[in-house]
């Protein structure tokens, strides 16, 4: 094999799928710049443009499995790779339907002085300068800027190659893209240290490609997304170190969680998980004591900082408390007139009516059990009234129901082989 063949062989994109997304985002930022749609509406072959890229992409996708099936080689693998192109097919086509100002949290339009959107454009129009005002003056503003920056940064780039403002602001929604691609990424490595092979890897793999929360996120351009990710490499980076507690991993695992309360400090939910981890692997190897506690310590030095400057920065400099939100009371989601009562044990039947989670009466969504379902599927937007209700409504619960039992099944089949 010649020395080019070697260097071809080790850098496959394959083996390397962050960077073979990375380059596909890249290169679609360049697409949508062109505007498909109306090429297409060019042809004058009576399709909607929309549709009709899905259906040719989605036939290309299911042409080449039936040929590999045909071959004999539709392996596992090969199936895993088919099912991350159509995810990112239809988290395309959503971006290419779904404007910057459509079903998106708290963004508002280039027009407005508060939102996701202004706070990006703060860092754009300031050089870069972290807001020399209390936070709380302006809606959203308090949160930590990571996202924000990163999308400046974008915003920035796509303005310098000359990109007309709204497309390069539109053209946020790559980054996001680009975010959920790599928690499918994270996901399959996640179920990968667990063993899952076959239809048991397949199957819960397939559940995140195709997760309606997903597909939303992939064209929402606030901080949610960014700090999924980085919650979902926190838990891989934690999971490795329990296999294998070496010093690299849990700076992983430190970098990974300081940087998803950076983008948003809800990043912080899975910090008593982690401890949880981390203190039942020190009881577990008490004869590492000493090591464990230096793990730790490094864990800490790095972290802390990273996850609470911003806090401390504005508590010093605004006297902003740590847990500084908007106001509830005035939200049309302010549900503090419930009672415990209704908020846990509250199960009318006209909630089911709509599959879409409520803020009015009588949908209003008061039990937490019944938001959290539909939430969990379709966020906080309501999609209108053209899908069959009840079999979406269906679709729910039995995907909460696959996920329980795969997660049955992942728990016994990693504790039997390790008993093995």
């Amino acid at each position: 094999m010649s020395q080019n063949s070697k260097w071809y062989s080790s850098v496959q994109l394959s083996k390397h799928p962050f960077i073979a997304l990375g380059l596909l985002c890249l290169l679609l930022n360049f697409l949508f710049t062109l505007n498909a749609e109306k090429f297409i509406q060019g042809l004058n072959l009576g399709l909607k443009p929309i549709p009709a890229m899905f259906l040719v992409g989605l036939f290309i996708i299911l042409s080449t499995a039936i040929f590999l099936k045909v071959k004999g080689k539709l392996t596992t693998r090969n199936i895993i790779i088919l099912l991350g192109i159509t995810s990112l097919l239809l988290r395309v086509m959503y971006i290419m339907y779904t404007p910057y100002y459509t079903r998106q949290h708290d963004s508002d339009g280039i027009d407005s002085s508060v939102g996701h959107i202004a706070y990006i454009q703060h860092f754009f129009n300031n050089n870069f300068m972290l807001p020399d005002f209390d936070p709380r003056t302006k809606t959203q503003f308090y949160h930590p800027p990571l996202h924000h920056f990163i999308s400046a940064l974008w915003l920035k780039f796509n303005s310098v190659l000359g990109m007309e403002y709204v497309q390069a602001v539109e053209n946020i929604q790559v980054l996001t893209l680009f975010y959920t691609g790599c928690i499918n990424i994270l996901c399959y490595k996640i179920f990968k240290e667990f063993s899952l092979e076959k239809l048991g890897l397949i199957i819960p793999f397939s559940i995140v490609c195709f997760h309606p929360t997903l597909i939303i996120l992939s064209g929402s351009i606030n901080n949610d997304v960014l700090c999924l990710t980085l919650m979902v490499a926190a838990i891989l980076f934690t999971i490795r170190w329990y296999k294998n507690p070496t010093t690299l991993t849990i700076i992983k695992i430190a970098v990974s969680l300081g940087l998803s309360m950076m983008a948003k400090s809800s990043g912080f939910l899975i910090a008593p998980a982690i401890a949880v981890v981390f203190f039942f692997k020190l009881w577990q190897k008490r004869d590492m004591f000493f090591k464990l506690i230096g793990q730790f310590a490094t864990f800490g030095v790095i972290c802390i900082p990273l996850g609470l400057w911003w806090s401390v920065y504005n508590f010093v400099k605004y006297k902003m408390p740590f847990n500084a939100i908007l106001r509830l009371d005035i939200s049309p989601q302010y549900l503090g007139d419930c009672s415990v009562i209704t908020r846990l044990f509250e199960f009318n039947p006209i909630k089911f009516e709509n599959i879409y989670t409520g803020f009015g009466n009588p949908y209003r969504d008061s039990n937490i059990f019944i938001a959290l379902l539909k939430t969990s599927v379709f966020g906080e937007f309501n999609l209108g009234k053209k899908l069959y209700q009840s079999v979406i409504f269906k679709y729910a619960i039995l995907r909460q129901y696959i996920i329980s039992i795969n997660f049955t099944y992942l728990h016994c089949n990693y504790h039997i082989k390790k008993v093995k």
